[in-house]
C-alpha cells in the first residue's frame, strides 16, 4: 500500500519509487511463508533430519522392531490391531482361481494347487493361507518379512518340487554394507548390481538372537529365491519399518496408564471406611485391661462390628492428590441396608446396583475368550478365521467372543462373581466393547 512518502519519491524519481515497491513485495513474501518453517518458542523442541530413508531406518528400525513386538506380546491393544490387520489383509486366505481352455484342465490345475498348498510348508507348521497370515503379521509387527523359495529334490516326492521358508527380517545382515568390484554394492544386508536391480541377499542361517550360541556367518541367496515383503512409504527404501512406529510411545503410554487405574481401582476396592476412636484403647495405658484388636487389614465389603465408645465413618467419593504427588487420599460414599433379610453396601446415587447373579452363557464365552487368545499367543492357532473353522462357527461371532478378552480385570472378576450390574448380558457385550478400560466401566454401568 503506497503512503504520501511514496507518492513524493515517485514524483522525483520514479525509478526509485519502482526499486521501493519491489523491495516491499520481497518482504512481504517472506514474511508469508510456511507456517510450518517458522522457528520459535512453539517449535524449538522440534528436532528433524534430511537423511533419505535407509538412513532413517538404518538408525532406528531394530530398536522399533524389537519394542513393537514387546507391545504385541503384554499389550492386549497392540495384539488385537495386528491380529485385525492380518485378518483385514488375508481373510481365510487368498485363493487363485483357474482360467484354463477346458473345465478339465482347470480341475487338474485346482487339484495341483490344493495339494501344493497343502505341502509347501519346509517347516511343515501350516499350509499356505497359514504363511500368507504369518507374514502379514510379521509386516505389521516387525515392519517386513523374508520368503525363502526352497526347491526340492525328487527323493522328497512332491508333484511340484518347491517349498516356502517364511524367515524374520532379523536374519537379512544389516551390518552388511560395501561397495562391490563390478560396480553393484551391499546395503542393509541386500546386494545390488550396477544397475541398481536387486541381486541377492545376505541372510543369516540362524537367527541373531537364537539362544544357541555363536553367531554364525551370512550367506548369499540369489534375488530369484527370496521374497522380501514390506511397505514402502519413500522412493529408494529399502529395507521395512514396523507399523506400530508413529504409536508406540502413545501405547506404551496408555498402557501405564491403565496399570496405574488398575491399582487405583483396587486401592478404591479396599478401602472401606476409618475408625473413630477420640480415646486411646484399653490396655495401652498400662492400667491391666485387656487390649483391643486393631483393624489393620481390610478387605472389599468389610464391615467390622466395634465397641461401645467407637464410631465408624465414610468419606465421599472423591480423589485428592497432595501438593508433593506422593499422596493420594480416596474417600468413597456407601450405606449399609438390609433388603431380603441380608445386609448390602448400597453404591452412590447414580451408580447401578450389583446382583449377586452369575450369568454362566456371559461366564463361558469370556472364558473361551480368554482360551482362544491364549492359543493364538502360543500359535497353536494363527489366525481367528483357524479357530472359527475349527469351533465350525462364523468368523464375526468368533470376532466378537475375542473381544471379550480385552475387558478390564474388575470387570471380568465382576462377571465371574456374578456382581455384574442389573441388564447386562452377553448380547450388550456384544454391541462392542471399547479399548479404554475406562469407557468400558462407564458403557456396561460398573460406575467408572
Amino acid at each position: 500500500m503506497k503512503n504520501w512518502l511514496d507518492s513524493l519519491v515517485g514524483m522525483i524519481s520514479p525509478e526509485a519509487a519502482v526499486r521501493r515497491a519491489r523491495a516491499r513485495n520481497v518482504i512481504q513474501a517472506l514474511r508469508r511463508g510456511y507456517d510450518g518453517a517458522k522457528t520459535g518458542r512453539m517449535t524449538s523442541g522440534w528436532v528433524t533430519a534430511g537423511t533419505d530413508a535407509n538412513a532413517e531406518v538404518a538408525m532406528a528400525s531394530v530398536r522399533l522392531r524389537d519394542r513393537a513386538r514387546d507391545l504385541v506380546r503384554n499389550n492386549p491393544y497392540a495384539a488385537k490391531a495386528i491380529m485385525t490387520h492380518a485378518s483385514s489383509m488375508i481373510g481365510a486366505g487368498i485363493r487363485p482361481r483357474p482360467k484354463a481352455q477346458t473345465q478339465e484342465l482347470d480341475d487338474r490345475i485346482t487339484d495341483l494347487w490344493e495339494e501344493f498348498a497343502e505341502q509347501c510348508d519346509a517347516d511343515g507348521r501350516t499350509t499356505f493361507y497359514g504363511i500368507q497370515n504369518l507374514m502379514a503379521r510379521s509386516m505389521v509387527e516387525s515392519g517386513e518379512c523374508l520368503l525363502q523359495l526352497v526347491r526340492r529334490p525328487s527323493s522328497f516326492g512332491l508333484r511340484v518340487p518347491l517349498q516356502l521358508r517364511v524367515l524374520e527380517c532379523d536374519h537379512l545382515d544389516g551390518t552388511s554394507d560395501r561397495d562391490l568390484p563390478d560396480g553393484g554394492f551391499i546395503q542393509q544386508g541386500i546386494e545390488f548390481d550396477r544397475f541398481g536391480r536387486r541381486a541377492a541377499y545376505w541372510v543369516y542361517p540362524r537367527h541373531p538372537g537364537s539362544t544357541r550360541t555363536g553367531l554364525s556367518k551370512s550367506i548369499r541367496i540369489p534375488a530369484s529365491e527370496m521374497l522380501h515383503l514390506f511397505d514402502r512409504l519413500r522412493p529408494g527404501q529399502n529395507r521395512g519399518v514396523t507399523w506400530f512406529a508413529p504409536a508406540l510411545l502413545r501405547m506404551r503410554d496408555l498402557d501405564d496408564y491403565d496399570v496405574a487405574e488398575l491399582v487405583r481401582k483396587k486401592m478404591e476396592a479396599c478401602f472401606v471406611g476409618f475408625v473413630i476412636n477420640p480415646e486411646p484403647p484399653a490396655g495401652t495405658g498400662g492400667d491391666g485391661e485387656d487390649p483391643v484388636k486393631q483393624v489393620e487389614n481390610l478387605v472389599p465389603g468389610m464391615l467390622e462390628h466395634l465397641p461401645p465408645g467407637r464410631d465408624i465413618r465414610f468419606g465421599q467419593a472423591q480423589y485428592t492428590l497432595s501438593q508433593d504427588g506422593k499422596m493420594l487420599s480416596i474417600f468413597i460414599p456407601v450405606q449399609f441396608k438390609r433388603r431380603g433379610g441380608r445386609k448390602m453396601i448400597v453404591a452412590p446415587d447414580g451408580v447401578i446396583g450389583m446382583r449377586a447373579e452369575r450369568d454362566e452363557s456371559m461366564i463361558q464365552a469370556v472364558a473361551k475368550a480368554w482360551k482362544w487368545r491364549q492359543m493364538l499367543d502360543r500359535k497353536e492357532v494363527l489366525s481367528l478365521s483357524e479357530i472359527a473353522a475349527k469351533e465350525k462357527i462364523g468368523g464375526t461371532y468368533a470376532g466378537r467372543v475375542y473381544d471379550l478378552s480385552l475387558l478390564a480385570p474388575d470387570i471380568v472378576e465382576a462377571i465371574l462373581d456374578g456382581r455384574q450390574p442389573v441388564g447386562l448380558s452377553l448380547r450388550e457385550l456384544a454391541k462392542g466393547i471399547p479399548l479404554a478400560w475406562e469407557e468400558q466401566r462407564v458403557k456396561f454401568g460398573f460406575g467408572g
